[in-house]
């Protein structure tokens, strides 16, 4: 007996993979992104001078399995005024452009190791750790070193 493959089925999938994709995308910015827009929103373009690190990797929150992650899907410009951070294009539902300046974070701690290496940063405000990995990382320790608020802390 043959059984014929259901025309509606083909129909029904994209439909289905679309609103996976949007309550994904949405739980995954009720997870920590939200609360850095409500403080850090950026409604204008990321400077031309700024250094821009495609596909990095960074951490909101310091629970393991309950923070979230955007693996190898950041893009993170680091210039004089702070860090700008919005996901590639097709991450990036629900998670506007953030600008976080130099002057709020209060502590950039490079750490060393397999699960917890990476560059943390605290901030002044009521708002979860970052752990950004890569070059990235590197580089914000090192830019907000240079802009005189590391040494305060």
């Amino acid at each position: 007996m043959e059984q014929d493959f259901p025309v509606w089925l083909a129909f029904l999938f994209p439909v289905f993979f679309v609103a996976m994709w949007v309550l994904v995308s949405r739980i995954i910015s009720w997870m920590g992104w939200s609360a850095f827009v409500a403080r850090f929103a950026f409604d204008r373009q990321v400077p031309p001078d700024a250094t821009r690190y495609g596909s990095q990797s960074l951490m909101i929150g310091d629970k393991l399995f309950r923070a979230a992650s955007y693996n190898n899907c950041m893009n993170i410009w680091v210039d004089q005024r702070g860090l700008y951070l919005r996901p590639q294009l097709i991450f990036r539902l629900f998670h506007p452009l953030i600008h976080i300046r130099w002057d709020q974070v209060v502590q950039a701690e490079v750490r060393t190791g397999f699960l917890k290496g990476g560059t943390r940063l605290s901030f002044k405000a009521d708002v979860p750790v970052i752990t950004m990995r890569g070059r990235s990382g590197q580089a914000v320790a090192e830019r907000w070193q240079a802009s005189g608020a590391g040494k305060a802390a």
